[in-house]
């Protein structure tokens, strides 16, 4: 679409307007690409909680009501071989005691905490802040298990800052048959 658009000297101008529908993956590039600028228009808003994939549960008002500050990024995988999930989360910089992993209504929740630095500790009253990209706070993330989940064989560990979450499943349950009961 184009329309007329005047400038400083009065003159007509031409500018091109292009209609696109955009989907998640397109946002989420677009929000990257901008750094930081959007988020303080997300941190700890349900948008910074918000599901993005078609396993991923939106966290409980108990778990978003503690805060949930950035969304920490995901790989997953399914290895038919092995029969298990694996979950890579980049949590560069935490350690064990700032994460938890617990398994829950048939769903997996994983959380954790990174502490603000104290820039003043860090650099006394010389020091000034010139870009700050890195989240901060608390995170939350939960995912529905799959019928055939294994709930006691779950197993997580962190090492250079990659969280590796494994579920081990069952070979695919026998089809389920439909039953009349008589009713006496």
């Amino acid at each position: 679409m184009s329309r007329p658009v005047a400038d400083a000297a009065g003159t007509r101008a031409t500018t091109t307007v292009t209609s696109h529908t955009y989907n998640w993956d397109e946002f989420r590039q677009f929000l990257d690409s901008q750094g930081t600028m959007w988020c303080s228009a997300v941190i700890g808003s349900p948008v910074a909680a918000s599901p993005n994939t078609i396993f991923e549960l939106a966290p409980t008002a108990a778990q978003a009501g503690q805060g949930i500050n950035f969304r920490p990024r995901l790989d997953a995988y399914y290895d038919s071989a092995a029969h298990k999930i694996v979950m890579l989360f980049d949590l560069p910089g935490f350690e064990k005691k700032d994460i938890a992993v617990e398994v829950d209504d048939h769903a997996i929740i994983i959380s954790g905490t990174r502490s603000v630095l104290d820039e003043k500790e860090l650099f006394g009253q010389s020091g000034r802040e010139l870009i700050k990209e890195r989240a901060f706070g608390r995170f939350c993330r939960k995912f529905q298990l799959p019928s055939n989940a294994v709930e006691d064989a779950v197993t997580a560990s962190i090492a250079n800052g990659i969280l590796e979450v494994t579920v081990e499943t069952r070979e695919a349950d026998a089809p389920h048959t439909k039953k009349k009961i008589e009713v006496s």
